[in-house]
């Protein structure tokens, strides 16, 4: 199923101001009538140019083709928070899960829990994009209409494309796998699960907070003595093993969370395959490190798959 990319307010309002500027410069006659100042802005320019683009010049009904559909996209996460938020609320009022399911066309009360996760797992990763600061909603094309100025740096080679692309919503949002866009309603009920366990995975690090300390501690030493050093690389970069040391680095020994451990098992992933581990003898002290790791998360996990079983 296609998703549109997460078109937030700034896009919007973006994309609104520029239709409006193209048919004030064309003396639209009717310009006033198309509700750009209502309350339901979006829609209601989008109808307006449904109805009349008939009327108006072949360059103004060009350049407003990809306004039109930054708009769309804005109104469909909009219907979606409306969705979610609608059958939450029906649900909460005493309407059964068959009920909501007949309605919505779906046959069993798994269906309608099924669908709602999805929705709310596509939502939050729709509020996380469009919290991150971020260049306007814009395709990888050329074209001075469709394109807005870029405030990007060029690299040394002189190629600003890297940093655009790491910028614009849809070039990042299009690329992302479907889980992560957050289509798949798995992603919510691991999260649920996650944060039903999260009070006993904060007490177990409180608990064994040394031997974290220790571990992760001696982690880091042995990485850095291979020549792996815990370093961010540049942002908007591909995450390596050094930006994933470097997190786990930022949380010791007080900060440690769930998160850290994340980064400890994309670490470790990295570090079994590294050139600079793999000619090294067996005794040598990261490898060591390494085992030592892999069983505070062996540890960890098992105290998380318990909790979140509720057992």
């Amino acid at each position: 199923m296609a998703t549109f990319p997460p078109v937030g307010d700034l896009e919007r309002d973006d994309a609104l101001r520029r239709i409006a500027r193209r048919h004030l410069d064309c003396d639209d006659p009717r310009w006033s009538e198309a509700g750009a100042d209502g309350d339901d802005a979006a829609r209601d320019v989008l109808g307006y140019l449904r109805r009349h683009r008939g009327r108006f010049p072949r360059q103004v009904v060009d350049a407003d083709a990809w306004d039109q559909l930054v708009l769309s996209a804005w109104v469909y996460w909009d219907e979606r928070r409306r969705e979610a938020e609608l059958i939450r609320h029906a649900l909460s009022r005493g309407l059964s899960l068959r009920e909501v399911g007949a309605f919505v066309g779906l046959r069993s009360r798994q269906g309608v829990r099924d669908h709602l996760d999805s929705l709310e797992a596509r939502l939050h990763e729709y509020y996380r994009l469009t919290r991150e600061s971020r260049a306007p909603a814009r395709p990888e094309v050329g074209g001075a209409e469709l394109l807005m100025p870029d405030t990007s740096e060029p690299d040394e080679d002189g190629d600003d494309s890297a940093p655009r692309r790491a910028r614009n919503p849809y070039y990042r949002f299009t690329n992302r796998p479907r889980a992560e866009r957050g289509a798949d309603g798995r992603y919510t009920r691991a999260r649920r699960a996650a944060a039903a366990a999260r009070p006993a995975r904060g007490r177990w690090i409180a608990d064994h907070r040394d031997r974290v300390s220790a571990v992760l501690g001696e982690l880091l030493i042995q990485a850095d003595r291979v020549g792996i050093p815990a370093v961010e690389g540049d942002v908007g970069a591909p995450a390596t093993v050094g930006d994933y040391l470097a997190w786990v680095q930022e949380d010791l020994p007080d900060d440690v969370d769930d998160g850290t451990f994340s980064a400890v098992g994309l670490a470790l992933g990295e570090l079994r395959a590294h050139p600079e581990i793999i000619c090294r003898s067996g005794n040598h002290g990261i490898h060591q490190a390494i085992a030592a790791a892999d069983r505070l998360r062996a540890d960890y996990g098992e105290l998380a798959a318990t909790a979140a079983g509720g057992g």
